[in-house]
């Protein structure tokens, strides 16, 4: 059963779908899972492939949209700070702690590509979370992933770039976007024949309202993220991380060094196939889902 529902956070509310088992007799509390999107994504961008069949598993899933972003409040649109979104998950972990449905001290939360470094942020600070997947990351901090990807040399010409657009919107007051996703040969944050091929078929038909851009200020800051720290704070909560052998925007060698510091306990999972098919395509759904289903039962 899935309902619409909406929560505070920062004044601002939050659009979500809660998935609640069909079976969930009267009175009873079931565990509970928060998933939020990645980089640009919101809900409608295949979450209920994840939040169906963990109501199904027994779970009660609530998957939301950050503030500024899909059907939640906030201006400017389309932004997506890192401690905004991690104060989000902070949140939907409040209110969904106070559902009748939910059992409080037995939450977990669920995070793919950029998200996945949001999960390991608020796991290794907020003791509530009992279970962590993180999936298509690695818990990279961006300037990892970025760094590994570009380079200094291209780190420093995307740095300029947001420079450029920070003196424009002081000058102007008016917020200064791009693209997120472009055809080869054009700017735009995620510059991957992979990701437009996906953000365009996904806006195409199962998410009409998504908008392809994202603040200039967004990429700066995502650049300026560490989860150095964080990640060895993680522990005692048990995280699985779920890898794609074949991404192409997340370094996985790196990703598998970075796993092997943190602390138990922990699993590594390899799929084999790029960052986007994780989502929509078959068999790497049913894959993923199968191993993060047996992770959180294990551990919720």
């Amino acid at each position: 059963m899935r309902r619409d529902v909406t929560f505070l956070s920062k004044g601002s509310k939050c659009a979500g779908w809660l998935f609640v088992p069909d079976d969930l007799a009267p009175g009873q509390k079931a565990p509970a899972i928060v998933l939020g999107h990645g980089f640009g994504g919101i809900k409608e961008m295949y979450l209920s492939n994840y939040a169906e069949p963990f109501a199904a598993a027994g779970f009660v899933a609530l998957a939301f949209d950050y503030r500024y972003t899909g059907e939640s409040e906030g201006e400017p649109r389309c932004q997506q700070l890192p401690w905004d979104n991690q104060e989000d998950y902070r949140n939907a972990i409040s209110w969904l702690s106070l559902q009748p449905a939910v059992d409080p001290d037995r939450i977990g939360i669920w995070g793919t590509s950029y998200s996945g470094a949001h999960v390991i942020q608020v796991a290794a600070f907020d003791t509530r979370v009992k279970a962590v997947v993180n999936q298509a990351n690695g818990t990279l901090s961006s300037l990892e992933a970025f760094g590994s990807m570009m380079g200094r040399e291209g780190m420093n010409g995307m740095l300029a770039m947001m420079l450029q657009a920070r003196v424009a919107t002081y000058e102007s007051g008016v917020v200064a976007y791009v693209p997120f996703v472009a055809p080869p040969g054009e700017p735009a944050a995620v510059n991957m024949p992979e990701a437009y091929e996906f953000f365009m078929k996904a806006q195409a038909t199962v998410a009409p309202t998504w908008e392809n851009r994202t603040t200039a200020e967004t990429m700066e800051k995502m650049m300026e993220g560490d989860l150095t720290i964080a990640r060895t704070l993680v522990s005692p909560a048990p995280i699985l991380v779920v890898l794609c052998s074949q991404d192409a925007l997340v370094p996985v060698a790196l990703a598998r060094e970075k796993f092997a510091t943190m602390g138990e306990p922990k699993k590594l999972v390899e799929l084999d196939c790029g960052h986007m098919p994780v989502y929509n395509d078959e068999p790497y759904v049913s894959q993923a889902v199968a191993a993060e289903v047996a992770w959180f039962k294990e551990w919720l």
